[in-house]
């Protein structure tokens, strides 16, 4: 037999109303107690029983259970309360982790955390890798670009040192001769960490007498560094900045290429960027002559 409830009326804490309050008592078909009798009723109702009675008991008379004894009411075996604890609400009485159960999910938690710490710092590490790759990328195309317009449109090459190179560009008199105005001075600045184009430019109110007066006949044997400073002097020369954030530069080439200017068709670069530069590592550039022409004299 399953739990029987029973009701008892309590006085409320507030105004003194009674209101129900349900009991849950476990009993057995053992422990059940048959009190019949006509006169038998519910305690609440005894009242009005003796008052002027109801129709009830006679209903009960009538419908009650054959082989029950007649009508009568089910009470609590003896020994047991009323007043018994009311069943506990799902969740109310929740216990918590055991040690065993917290470390488990502490080991669990960091290792998540380091997995997600892991995945964060390999996709920032992917970006700044591609980053460094995209400015290397575009500082050597630059580098390449700039020095290729100055290499490539020259005749030949008249010194090569790591910083200076001198080209002689188109032969413009058409004489086969080098003059100043014709002669690209690539020039390295270790202090400043700049590579700069000079070129040999006229006033603007120089004609075409005071261009020829002024311009100066150069031979292969002549001092190129020399020439720059005294044009640098006189205010003939006009210098572009090529590029910047170097911290030194060398010339990728043969050492016995570097003697023998005049014969070589390609000259090779090997760029050092700074920290604070774009680029991040070692460039090397190799520019072209395209049409190799010898001054007149060889």
């Amino acid at each position: 037999m399953g739990p029987a409830f029973l009701v008892e009326w309590i006085r409320g804490s507030t105004r003194g109303e009674l209101r129900p309050r349900w009991r849950s008592v476990p009993l057995a078909l053992s422990d059940l107690e048959i009190r019949g009798g006509p006169g038998t009723h519910p305690p609440d109702r005894a009242g009005r029983q003796a008052a002027g009675g109801t129709d009830r008991a006679d209903h009960d008379q009538k419908h009650r259970r054959p082989g029950s004894g007649g009508g009568g009411s089910i009470r609590s075996p003896p020994g047991r309360s009323r007043s018994m604890t009311p069943p506990s609400t799902p969740g109310r009485n929740r216990r918590g982790m055991t040690l065993a159960e917290l470390m488990i999910a502490l080991s669990i938690a960091c290792l998540v955390g380091a997995g997600v710490v892991a995945m964060t710092e390999s996709v920032g590490r992917v970006l700044v890798e591609g980053r460094i790759q995209k400015e290397n990328t575009i500082a050597s195309a630059t580098a390449s670009s700039r020095l290729s317009a100055v290499v490539s449109a020259s005749n030949c090459v008249l010194m090569l040192s790591p910083d200076l190179v001198v080209c002689w560009g188109a032969d413009t008199r058409r004489d086969g001769r080098i003059q100043s105005s014709e002669v690209s001075w690539i020039r390295f600045d270790e202090k400043q960490g700049t590579l700069h184009l000079d070129q040999m430019v006229f006033p603007d109110d120089f004609g075409p007498r005071d261009e020829q007066l002024t311009d100066r006949t150069l031979e292969t044997e002549d001092d190129f560094r020399t020439t720059l400073i005294q044009l640098t002097q006189d205010g003939l020369v006009d210098s572009k900045l090529l590029l910047d954030g170097l911290v030194d530069i060398d010339l990728s080439m043969r050492p016995g290429d570097l003697d023998r200017p005049l014969e070589q068709k390609r000259v090779s670069w090997k760029l050092n960027w700074s920290e604070g530069s774009s680029a991040h590592a070692e460039t090397i550039i190799t520019c072209g002559v395209h049409a190799h022409a010898l001054p007149e004299e060889f």
